[in-house]
């Protein structure tokens, strides 16, 4: 295993930790039952290298520079009805891409992603907002060599 690989594998590793003790998008928002005013909640919300049957995978806080693209996926869950939220991209705090997706009853999972390249090394951060601009979620991340 590659120095590299053992840092992602690490930083993933307290990302996990990190999240499991504070407490989950559904909890904060009230569980399921999280009240009329809300037509859904966020399940889940990951950094990953890639997507493969809609699904994420590796999971990761640091994506090498050498990598093509990487990608946010986020999970819904009570989708009472057709509704858009946001991934809105940022690198070293200025913004990069604005991207409205679709989310359809009952559960929905969707994602965006980013071209890499070389030069955009760096801290980035995708905020998960939904149509009234409420953050529902900040993943932070880096791109590194």
């Amino acid at each position: 295993m590659t120095i590299g690989r053992i840092t992602n594998f690490l930083l993933f590793f307290i990302v996990l930790i990190g999240l499991s003790i504070r407490p989950t998008v559904a909890q904060q928002l009230g569980g399921p039952s999280h009240g009329a005013d809300k037509p859904y909640f966020l399940t889940a919300a990951f950094m990953c290298e890639k997507i493969e049957n809609r699904q994420p995978v590796n999971p990761t806080a640091v994506f090498s520079a050498s990598r093509k693209k990487m990608y946010c996926f986020s999970s819904f869950d009570d989708v009472r009805s057709k509704s858009y939220i946001y991934h809105n991209w940022f690198r070293r705090d200025v913004p990069v891409a604005n991207i409205k997706l679709l989310l359809q009853s009952p559960k929905w999972s969707t994602f965006s992603s980013m071209p890499l390249r070389e030069t955009e090394k760096g801290p980035w951060r995708v905020e998960i907002t939904g149509e009234n601009g409420e953050i529902l979620s900040v993943l932070r991340f880096s791109v590194a060599d």
